[in-house]
């Protein structure tokens, strides 16, 4: 896992929750600003229940933006979890992007930094039908868990141990 992930989080509970929000297009500087900006400001005043909620934010690859919520202290509560996605959205509206979708499967070659997307069943397809290389890596933005973050990035042949049964 990336150590820049480590030094961010790494007093928080291996067992915090994680939420991994994805741009379909490489966010550019400004967009990481305004992004980053705003998600920590929300989160500064973030709290469940009235009481403040430990947590942190931070973009990676250009497309990916994580927010963690430290378990040591208190979890976010059903209420609190709809402002954190309300705030993604609305950031989207603000850069007229999607930031919320998770319909679609994110991965790049390794020996690229561009990152693509594909539906799950597309991607199948083109697994079956040997028309993706097996030289990429496969972001599973369904961890939703700190501890679990160093799965993130997967080998094809891992992924499809996971997703996809013969």
């Amino acid at each position: 896992m990336n150590d820049l992930i480590f030094k961010h989080v790494e007093l928080f509970d291996p067992n915090s929750k994680l939420w991994i929000f994805q741009s379909l297009t490489a966010l550019k500087e400004k967009e990481k600003e305004i992004i980053s900006f705003n998600i920590e400001r929300f989160l500064k005043s973030w709290n469940s229940h009235g009481k403040e909620i430990k947590s942190t934010s931070l973009i990676i690859d250009s497309h990916f933006i994580f927010v963690f919520v430290d378990s040591n202290l208190l979890n976010a509560s059903g209420c609190s979890i709809d402002k954190l996605f309300n705030k993604i959205k609305e950031l989207g509206v603000i850069l007229n992007k999607n930031l919320i979708n998770n319909n679609l499967i994110a991965f790049r070659k390794k020996s690229s930094d561009l990152v693509e997307f594909l539906t799950f069943i597309d991607l199948k397809n083109k697994i079956r039908n040997k028309n993706i290389e097996d030289n990429i890596i496969i972001y599973d933005n369904s961890i939703t868990v700190l501890h679990e973050l160093k799965y993130w990035r997967k080998s094809l042949l891992d992924w499809k141990k996971k997703y996809i049964k013969n």
